[in-house]
């Protein structure tokens, strides 16, 4: 059975061109575990989907930059990679050599993080951070290397590129980092000069296009992604200064208590409801959190409110079942051919304070939230599905109140925006690439003994910058919660 990757700190918890002001990247979507312009800078990476199960981007780390391909999340902040220091038996693919790095400068303080499905410990250090064949370079940026990893990286069956770390592009608050949080990777960007604006843009493609085929730019947005507008809504903060952290929404979001301590934790946004097409409709009595966070394959509701989607998605068929051990829904995996009208509807609200007349909704079809678990490559030769929206995992607990994750599962469906400046998330509806994946990204052997693994990048479009590449993560959410109360 595959499994979903939640690299959002479910913790127990190129080139720059010529014409653009930012940086594209390619995302790559992983398979299952077993050109310098001189006047705008602009980066656009290539993300890489591994068979549905993570998104991953290739970085250099050092002076000569070392190649990873790391799980691209924006529910965790930390960036990090495994050292020499970690065993090979735990860290089985490419590992960061610092003594070959003449920009490497450890720093004195530790490094560790539990998800929900492993761990990783070790040190901080400032080092370059740069993407292969941009001749784009970051100097000094805080990093962790991993001397410890349990069951998080693992060695690929097809040599095909799998998760080697964590990319995280979440706020700075949410480091595991005790003291003098490290700041934001785009904003240091932007600082330094390198790209127009502090911002971050995300294009996963379709479910079952794999390989090279989405896309992350940084510092600016893609209009071939997506199609209509860009609809805005505002980034909740959160009183931080309690046992357990409260989302600054509605009459919170206007007044401030004393001792109050707030800051800006998730990528959250207000939510005010959900429907599908088939006439369940669910209205928040007030407005709750929507956590945005690309290092989860699926998305998690409270459990009553998923299981009147699957029933109503599904129209109360038979074979839709609850499998408590997991906490997912089985179905058919005949919805997959389900009409393009049978959707699910996640509505928001652009202000923090009340609901929104006029929601922004992101508009998800039935067919593309449901995910082959078996060894199928997609839902039509697959004989066991999942829905793509599951109830709340058993202790998950992010803040007070029900806790809302949109995922991998339902961000495919529109391309996001990410503001840190104005602190807004944009949704438009994705404009997904037909049939063929972002080219230019060759898969490369990442086990410790590879030494032709030289990606090579091609402009895709002449209007925009070389491409380079991303892999699905697992956020860094729960964790985060103890931190912030501790310290």
């Amino acid at each position: 059975m595959r499994h979903m990757i939640t690299y959002s700190l479910l913790f127990l918890l190129s080139g720059v061109s010529a014409s653009e002001d930012f940086i594209r990247l390619p995302i790559k979507k992983n398979l299952k575990t077993k050109s310098v312009h001189s006047k705008r800078m602009d980066y656009k990476e290539p993300l890489y989907n591994k068979e549905g199960i993570e998104y991953l981007i290739e970085i250099g780390v050092g002076t000569p930059p070392q190649k990873f391909h790391i799980a691209f999340d924006t529910g965790s902040a930390d960036i990090w990679i495994p050292s020499t220091a970690c065993p090979v038996a735990m860290c089985p693919l490419k590992r960061f050599n610092s003594a070959k790095s003449s920009t490497f400068h450890a720093l004195n303080q530790t490094f560790s993080v539990e998800y929900g499905i492993g761990s990783a410990t070790g040190v901080y250090a400032k080092e370059s951070i740069s993407f292969p064949k941009s001749g784009v370079s970051l100097p000094g940026h805080t990093i962790a290397l991993a001397t410890k990893s349990n069951n998080i990286i693992f060695e690929s069956y097809d040599n095909s590129p799998t998760s080697n770390g964590v990319f995280g592009l979440g706020f700075p608050d949410i480091s595991t980092k005790a003291t003098d949080k490290p700041s934001h990777f785009v904003a240091d960007l932007f600082n330094a000069g390198m790209i127009s604006a502090p911002i971050f843009s995300i294009f996963l493609n379709t479910q079952f296009l794999y390989g090279t085929a989405g896309e992350l730019v940084l510092g600016g947005i893609d209009p071939a992604r997506y199609t209509g507008e860009i609809s805005y809504v505002p980034v909740i903060t959160y009183d931080v200064s309690m046992f357990y952290i409260v989302p600054n929404l509605g009459v919170n979001a206007t007044t401030t208590e004393t001792g109050s301590k707030e800051e800006y934790i998730y990528w959250a946004v207000p939510g005010q409801g959900i429907s599908t097409s088939a006439g369940y409709k669910f209205n928040h009595p007030e407005l709750v959190a929507y956590i945005v966070d690309s290092g989860n394959t699926i998305s998690y509701f409270p459990p009553l409110i998923v299981k009147n989607i699957v029933m109503s998605a599904t129209n109360k068929s038979k074979t839709t079942a609850y499998d408590a051990i997991n906490e997912i829904y089985t179905v058919d995996c005949a919805f997959a051919q389900s009409d393009p009208s049978n959707v699910v509807e996640i509505h928001m609200s652009s202000s923090a304070v009340d609901k929104s007349a006029t929601s922004v909704t992101i508009t998800v079809p039935v067919s593309d939230l449901i995910i082959p678990i078996d060894e199928a490559i997609n839902a039509e030769t697959s004989n066991l599905c999942m829905f793509g929206i599951a109830p709340t995992p058993t202790g998950l607990d992010l803040s007070s109140g029900d806790v809302w994750i949109l995922g991998q599962s339902v961000l495919r469906s529109v391309y996001s925006v990410f503001d840190l400046n104005e602190h807004r998330v944009g949704i438009a509806k994705a404009q997904y690439v037909a049939d063929t994946p972002v080219t230019g990204v060759k898969d490369v052997d990442e086990t410790e003994d590879n030494t032709n693994n030289d990606a090579i990048y091609y402009d895709v479009n002449t209007n925009h910058a070389p491409q380079l590449p991303i892999t699905h993560s697992i956020s860094c959410l729960m964790l985060i919660i103890i931190l912030i109360w501790i310290y």
